[in-house]
């Protein structure tokens, strides 16, 4: 038939009437196992002859043969596809539980593991306790010869049923009773030695589910067994000890939290230092994963733990471990949702600099990945966002300047507005509390902000509108809400021209926002690039419009120019630019009338002219307000005559429909007085 060429997955997804896009693999909408069967009326004894069939053969436990079913696994999916939780009526589901069970001891470890999740789905909810009570039932008591496969199945059935019944409404409590003290009677499957690290995974799972039913001297007991595990010697070599390792550490720091010991979370997390490997790994993915120690007494045992171990991991590593403990270090010691806690100092010293270089080390090798140069650039800026240092501070700020470029990954991107937000916002708000040792790099963190709140993705953008939220609205004294990325974009600019004008790296901010003005060079890529091709490569960063950037910083540019008359900071800074960009304005401009002039219209059309155009006037108004107000013979162009290349060019750009910034045509038909001559310029 058709359908064998069909992949079982879209396969189940037609049938069924799963949406394409669930990537949670959720089943909740998907059809329940009477309404499946009602459909498709023929496959319930088909289904149910396969499950059966593979039943039978797996023999008895000590028989020792291997009997494959290549379709099993298809059937279970199919299975286990179906929604749970509904009642069935007619009671036809009941056949599929017994060799549901029986499936349980498949040698084949994915096969036990698939049918129970479709014993779940197979099993109405009224049956579930009772379901639950039998397999609890059939545990061993006693170190009694036993099939493993079958435990391990069992405990993975208990596992999925006890998912589903423990959110349900009505639970009988004294039923529950009977299940946990059945389970707690089988505490020697985790305490025996040797031990199946799989079976112990298995069963420390069903512990966690039950954990608040159970007795304070079972947890004592399992408590004491697994610290004891975990401190003893291991062989990393067996099968399963890795996740058993997870599960264990997992089971320990979920209890500290619900009992809010924080003595035993100090014995669990001793082990990052003396443990084990795969022990250390599961403790800090725990850390950074759930986050369930989030305000309870645990986080500061966990805050302590991984600043002393700090120094020990950057010498130290793989690049896997130091990847999720710096994950779980920025998520411990950002308190905040949104920001670290200013009260929480990171307090300094010889160590915390020590580690600051060898992150910094790290970040400047460019080894790891851009997942784990995005958790070092955090980590830095976290380490010097209460204490920071001018020198390394420096470091870290050209390193958010490296990694800021469209050219780098999306995850590396991201990395870099989260670290801007974690360490750049303390420094730009001690700044302004006139509290900062390095004022002079506040310019280029608010310029870092204003690169990433034009990326391309939505996720950089948000976390840079973050950090102006956090900066601009501390200025006012104001409580700090989340703004949207266009407005953050236009009260950094206001901020860097209210507060941080006089720095030298301001003008640069603003100018580097700029396209370099040099139409010949859009001629010569044009040119370079006639051999036609379908599809042509996007830019880096399809997000950015230079053209509408250029107009949104000429009246800030205009603004510090007219700061020329009164500050001989900026006068001077001006000064130098001019002398440096003169002749290029010059030139771009009698190239552009050449253009006009000779009739060449078709290069308005050229993909990167209008935003080299609107830079290049953008500049030309800065150049022509500056000349106007400082009046210094010394200067390279007098301000007459760059007016008149101005309004020329102006006036042929006019003719063939191509439009200038509002504030640009108004600065050309303003009159200026000039205070020598007292001449009109038009």
């Amino acid at each position: 038939s058709v359908s064998v060429f069909v992949p079982p997955g879209s396969l189940c997804s037609r049938m069924l009437g799963q949406r394409p896009s669930g990537g949670d693999g959720s089943v909740r909408h998907t059809m329940s196992p009477p309404a499946f069967f009602t459909n498709y009326p023929a496959l319930q004894a088909f289904l149910l002859g396969q499950l059966e069939g593979a039943a039978e053969s797996l023999g008895s436990p000590g028989e020792g043969r291997l009997h494959l079913h290549p379709s099993l696994h298809s059937v279970l999916a199919l299975l286990a596809k179906l929604q749970p939780g509904v009642h069935d009526e007619t009671g036809s589901l009941s056949t599929f539980q017994a060799p549901l069970l029986q499936l349980a001891a498949s040698p084949v470890y994915a096969m036990r593991e698939m049918a129970s999740k479709a014993l779940l789905a197979m099993t109405p909810p009224s049956e579930y306790m009772s379901t639950l009570l039998q397999l609890a039932g059939e545990l061993p008591e006693t170190r009694v010869p036993f099939c493993h496969n079958r435990l391990h199945g069992q405990l993975l059935q208990i596992r999925a049923l006890l998912g589903r019944t423990l959110g349900t409404d009505g639970l009988a409590v004294d039923t529950v009773n009977v299940l946990v003290e059945k389970f707690e009677s089988r505490l020697w499957l985790i305490t025996s030695t040797p031990k199946c690290p799989l079976i112990g995974s298995a069963y420390l799972c069903v512990a966690a589910q039950l954990a608040r039913f159970c007795t304070r001297s079972f947890l004592d007991q399992l408590h004491t067994s697994l610290m004891m595990e975990l401190h003893g010697p291991r062989n990393r070599l067996q099968v399963g000890l890795a996740v058993f390792s997870q599960n264990a550490v997992r089971f320990l720091c979920d209890e500290a939290v619900r009992a809010g010991d924080p003595e035993m979370g100090e014995q669990v997390w001793r082990l990052l230092s003396v443990g084990d490997p795969d022990v250390q790994l599961a403790l800090v993915r725990w850390a950074g994963d759930g986050q369930s120690w989030k305000d309870t007494d645990l986080q500061p045992v966990l805050d302590k733990a991984l600043r002393d171990n700090l120094k020990a991991l950057l010498e130290r590593g793989s690049v896997e471990y130091r990847r999720a403990y710096l994950e779980a270090f920025v998520a411990v010691v950002t308190t905040g949702a949104d920001s670290p806690d200013p009260q929480a100092a990171l307090p300094p010293g010889p160590t915390q600099w020590i580690c600051t270089e060898l992150l910094l080390d790290l970040l400047e090798s460019r080894s790891g990945g851009p997942e784990l140069l995005s958790q070092l650039l955090c980590a830095v800026g976290l380490l010097l966002s209460d204490s920071p240092a001018d020198s390394l501070t420096e470091r870290w700020c050209g390193l958010l300047e490296t990694h800021r470029t469209p050219e780098t990954s999306d995850s590396l991107r991201l990395g870099c507005a989260k670290a801007l937000r974690l360490g750049g916002a303390p420094l730009v708000r001690r700044a302004l509390a006139g509290r900062a040792p390095c004022p002079a790099l506040c310019a280029r963190l608010i310029n870092t902000g204003l690169y990433l709140l034009q990326d391309e993705d939505q996720q950089v953008r948000t976390e840079a509108a973050r950090f102006g939220s956090m900066v601009t609205f501390t200025k006012d004294g104001q409580p700090c809400f989340e703004m949207q990325a266009n407005q953050v974009l236009l009260s950094l600019l206001d901020l860097l021209l209210e507060e941080f004008w006089d720095r030298p790296d301001s003008l640069e901010a603003l100018l580097s926002h700029l396209p370099p003005p040099d139409l010949d060079a859009v001629l010569r890529d044009t040119q370079d690039t006639q051999s036609l091709s379908l599809y042509e490569q996007d830019e880096p960063n399809v997000f950015a419009e230079p053209a509408v950037m250029s107009q949104v910083l000429l009246p800030y540019l205009l603004r510090l120019a007219d700061r020329a008359r009164t500050s001989a900071c900026v006068r001077e800074q001006l000064s130098r630019w001019a002398t440096d960009s003169t002749a290029q304005i010059m030139t771009s401009f009698h190239r552009c009338q050449e253009l006009l002039t000779a009739g060449c219209v078709e290069v308005q059309h050229r993909p990167h002219f209008h935003g080299v155009l609107a830079g290049l006037f953008t500049r030309a108004a800065l150049l022509l307000r500056f000349l106007e107000s400082v009046e210094d013979p010394r200067l390279p162009c007098p301000a007459p005559f760059l007016r008149s290349q101005l309004q020329d060019t102006h006036r042929l750009l006019s003719r063939y429909g191509i439009l200038t910034p509002v504030e640009l045509t108004s600065l050309l038909l303003t009159p200026v007085k000039l205070p020598l001559e007292n001449l009109q310029i038009w």
